[in-house]
């Protein structure tokens, strides 16, 4: 067995930084953060909330969207979701800056993380969150991001999911 098993828990010294987080846990914590301030933009009423967001230097793109059943709507749009149950949402664009300024400061807290733990902060992260499972299925991607890549990936991921959606 290892001696750090065997030994007693009094005998065993932490250090203040073997207690901090890594910049993946850190980054988790993010991104959690971000799909519930969007969760909370749609009531969390949506079946999946989807969030994607680029950094490209010091320049932060963060965009989301939703689906309500078979009807995947973007976030200015999702007062036309089908479902009786569901209150009017403010999608007025003080609420949707409000709301992207939120996320935007949560991605900033990511980005000090990378440069505290000096590593690279992901380019481009598509977050898919699923309330029936409860689950959030982040994808990332490290790569330099052109110009036309990154006024077009938006659009482009939204199209991508309501393919899929509409497949349903």
């Amino acid at each position: 067995m290892s001696k750090f098993i065997d030994e007693e828990p009094s005998e065993i010294s932490l250090k203040k930084e073997d207690l901090s987080k890594t910049f993946e846990q850190e980054l988790q914590d993010v991104e959690i953060k971000i799909v519930e301030i969007a969760r909370m933009y749609a009531k969390d009423q949506a079946d999946n909330v989807f969030v994607h967001i680029l950094c490209n230097g010091n320049t932060i793109s963060i965009n989301y969207f939703y689906r309500f059943g078979k009807k995947l709507l973007k976030k200015e749009a999702i007062n036309e979701a089908d479902s009786v149950s569901m209150d009017t949402f403010d999608v007025t664009q003080e609420n949707q800056q409000k709301t992207l300024e939120s996320m935007t400061r949560e991605f900033a807290k990511a980005m000090a993380s990378a440069k505290k733990h000096e590593k690279p902060i992901p380019s481009e992260i598509r977050l898919t969150y699923d309330k029936k499972s409860n689950r959030l299925l982040p994808q990332m991607r490290q790569d330099s991001l052109d110009a036309m890549y990154f006024a077009r990936s938006h659009a482009n991921w939204f199209y991508d999911i309501e393919e899929k959606v509409n497949l349903l």
